[in-house]
């Protein structure tokens, strides 16, 4: 019986290694698993690298004035998309008279959602904004997952809106951060 018993638990094992190296059989070979890697590709000599013969001249002062101010056209015209930076960077000049520019940076003003409109002239042409500010940097995953929050201020942006010419340039001040989101609304809105 021990010689029988010995027979059982080899013919067991047998079948056991059988079948569990049989897996591989069961599998089906694609031709992504038969490609080998192929050589590289060979460029050019002339393709190799780009040609810097003339990149790094500098030009002698000056040279480029004359062609600057004869592209931008004649001075006071105004733009040719109808809304352009101002030369102070704060600021965006629009085509148009200054009470139809007015009206058309307080609609920008309520539907571009940059801040909440505090106080609005008409006689001056002048708009008084709220503009909330992320001051500090943005909390980590695990802070947000637990409830904290990024610190945010609340900051005073005065606009005003001037005449230049047959053209109107609306000039924002305040905080930098807060100024920088309410021209780009502006200059999104109103081109």
């Amino acid at each position: 019986m021990n010689l029988e018993k010995f027979l059982r638990y080899l013919l067991l094992g047998g079948m056991t290694a059988l079948l569990l190296s049989g897996c591989g059989m069961f599998r089906t070979h694609t031709d992504y698993d038969k490609a080998v890697e192929a050589r590289p590709l060979d460029v050019p000599p002339d393709l190799d690298t780009p040609n810097t013969a003339g990149e790094l001249i500098v030009p002698p002062a000056g040279a480029g004035a004359g062609r600057s101010s004869a592209s931008s056209g004649a001075v006071g015209s105004p733009p040719a998309s109808g809304v352009s930076a101002a030369a102070q960077g704060n600021g965006v000049r629009i085509a148009d008279s200054v009470a139809n520019a007015w009206q058309r940076v307080g609609l920008a003003l309520e539907r571009g959602k940059v801040g909440t409109v505090v106080s609005r002239d008409e006689a001056t042409h002048s708009y008084a904004v709220d503009v909330t500010v992320a001051a500090g940097p943005k909390p980590g995953f695990f802070k947000r997952i637990i409830g904290g929050k990024q610190a945010v201020s609340v900051n005073r942006v005065s606009i005003q809106v001037d005449a230049d010419g047959d053209a109107a340039n609306v000039n924002a001040s305040g905080d930098p951060s807060a100024v920088k989101q309410v021209l780009d609304v502006l200059r999104e809105r109103l081109s």
